[in-house]
């Protein structure tokens, strides 16, 4: 039966309407397994505007003394390099510092911006926080994250197999031809570096070939620390933080 003759105009309202929905990011978490190495990427195909995130553990295991936070590390503070946020200073928020030193542990990590936009990962863009998981505890880290358009929302958490150093959720292929090219390089937040021993070398390529085909882990779901009758903390802080932030920014645009 042939087509209605509108049939080509209603194909290109529907193919013009697609074009015009709006793509979004979305932000996603990794841990590695073999490390305690945990990264936020932006999965999206636009720009995440990262203003505030939270990672809450259920004990005070989250190793807050190798915490990469961007504030004063990675921000435009005095004692930031700009690398992360190049336009605005960021805050702490929980734990709290003590002579400028965190804690060496700690059941939650938060921080936020206090002026500027924000620290902008574009599509692919990797942030590493640092080796803040200790595998030897249970796979319970949850990730709350706020973008400049939306409010606090959860976070994915994968955990990557040693080897998967795109860390796609499988060791395959694409890991191999990751760490050829990588090979020799040497530094800090090398995807190839299997061992985290600050080079790529044939030690990861081992890392890679005993773990061909493994595949990601999900969270785990671990007993309550907390009786029923005993008021159970929710990981609100970020809620929290980000309205106290927002006070404290305009303040600063005040000024």
């Amino acid at each position: 039966m042939p087509l209605p003759h509108f049939a080509p105009v209603l194909a290109v309202v529907i193919a013009s309407v697609a074009l015009a929905l709006p793509t979004r990011a979305e932000l996603a978490a990794t841990v590695r397994l073999s490390t305690g190495e945990m990264r936020l990427t932006n999965l999206g195909e636009v720009d995440y505007t990262l203003v505030a995130y939270q990672i809450h553990f259920p004990t005070s295991d989250l190793l807050s003394d190798q915490w990469l936070h961007i504030a004063g590390l990675t921000d435009a503070s005095i004692t930031g390099d700009g690398s992360v946020d190049p336009t605005g200073s960021w805050l702490i928020i929980t734990p709290t510092p003590v002579m400028d030193e965190l804690p060496p542990t700690s059941d939650q990590l938060v921080e936020g911006t206090v002026t500027g936009l924000g620290a902008v990962l574009s599509p692919g863009e990797r942030l590493l926080l640092g080796t803040i998981w200790n595998p030897s505890t249970p796979r319970s880290i949850e990730v709350f994250a706020s973008d400049n358009n939306a409010p606090s929302t959860s976070i994915a958490v994968s955990y990557i197999q040693p080897g998967d150093y795109d860390e796609n959720g499988i060791v395959d292929g694409d890991d191999y031809s990751l760490w050829k090219t990588s090979f020799g390089q040497s530094g800090d937040a090398l995807l190839a570096d299997g061992n985290a021993d600050g080079v790529v070398n044939l030690a990861d390529y081992s890392v890679w070939r005993d773990n061909l085909g493994a595949v990601a882990l999900g969270p785990e779901v671990v007993a309550p620390l907390f009786t029923s009758s005993e008021v159970v903390p929710e990981p609100s802080t970020l809620v929290l933080a980000i309205l106290a932030l927002a006070g404290v920014r305009a303040v600063a645009l005040r000024r």
